[in-house]
């Protein structure tokens, strides 16, 4: 594309968003049900295992509906949910051979690696109310140690939190996925979460995870494409 950007030209980036987005929203909500039946299931007769495979599926299915978006998925219990455990998460990610496997995080608190998942941020506004969350980029340090985004939303059953189904997006993946469509429009542009740290961008200036200064020398304008802010420099 040549020439300025027009409403026509945000509103075709923001459906090419929301488009490529679409399979990666779908299996993270089809992981709620999945999540409750399995937190309220009984420790008997084996429903506990049933319920925990019915999620597994889950899990696997969603990681295999979106394979160049989506790098892990799975649910984080609310302290206590889960009978006789105090910390309790079953997360699936791919590996880098492909392959789908249940990831390991140390959920002791003894432990120097404590992943203390319910004191995060995503999981903190869940708790508190809010429905869905995009959260990052952030270095993900006990996952895959590369840039990474996620994706959650809150599991309740009648108004009690039971804890967050989601998804992790690798930056270098959203990169190759929405490069192409933010160099369609043709000007330096990027994407920035609520916190004006950028997601991806094509303008050299700014990278992943740095933040997003306003600038009076070089004008840019910004819209408001859910989950995040598109910004164009002019």
């Amino acid at each position: 594309m040549t020439g300025p950007v027009t409403g026509v030209h945000i509103r075709s980036f923001s459906d090419a968003l929301a488009e490529g987005l679409r399979p990666t929203f779908q299996a993270i909500s089809d992981l709620v049900e999945p999540a409750v039946v399995l937190a309220k299931a009984p420790d008997t007769d084996g429903a506990f295992e049933s319920s925990l495979a019915m999620l597994d599926a889950a899990c696997r299915a969603g990681l295999t509906l979106e394979p160049e978006l989506l790098h892990g998925a799975g649910y984080m219990a609310e302290p206590e949910v889960i009978a006789d455990a105090d910390y309790w998460a079953r997360w699936w990610w791919r590996t880098p051979a492909g392959e789908l496997q249940v990831g390991e995080h140390a959920l002791d608190p003894a432990n120097d690696a404590f992943y203390d998942y319910p004191s995060t941020e995503w999981f903190t506004a869940l708790r508190d109310g809010e429905d869905d969350t995009v959260f990052g980029p952030y270095v993900d340090f006990n996952g895959t140690n590369d840039y990474t985004v996620t994706l959650a939303r809150a599991v309740r059953l009648d108004g009690v939190f039971l804890g967050s189904v989601g998804g992790d997006i690798t930056v270098s993946a959203l990169e190759r996925r929405f490069e192409p469509i933010l160099r369609d429009l043709g000007v330096p542009a990027l994407l920035a979460n609520e916190e004006n740290r950028v997601v991806i961008s094509t303008d050299a200036q700014w990278t992943a995870g740095s933040r997003l200064r306003a600038s009076s020398s070089r004008p840019q304008q910004s819209y408001d494409l859910a989950p995040w802010t598109l910004v164009v420099f002019d």
